[in-house]
């Protein structure tokens, strides 16, 4: 299981499909297993407010992503292709061995 978030959903999966995401290890089992054996479930759809910021509207995104990492995070990291547990940034994550596989 994949949590992921963005305001521009076609444009993120295209980059999960092509390999252009920070995500190597959901690149590699894509590449491995086949598209056609994964399911993209859109668990919640955010409407950016135009009111707020960009700001403002991308911390509450982050928020939402944060609260289904919370829940994925009790799960076994076998059932995880999110790498690290907390929403946003990946910035100055290592690929561990395993998760290059």
């Amino acid at each position: 299981m994949y949590i992921g978030s963005t305001f521009n959903l076609p444009e993120r999966i295209d980059d999960h499909v092509k390999g252009h995401s920070s995500n190597q290890r959901l690149w590699n089992a894509i590449k491995d297993h086949g598209l056609d054996k994964f399911i993209i479930l859109v668990l919640e759809l955010f409407k950016p407010d135009p009111n707020y910021s960009t700001d403002a509207n991308t911390g509450t995104l982050l928020a939402r992503e944060q609260f289904y990492l919370d829940l994925l995070w009790n799960l076994p990291a076998k059932f995880r292709y999110n790498l690290i547990a907390q929403a946003g940034s990946v910035k100055g994550y290592q690929h561990t061995e395993e998760a290059k596989r």
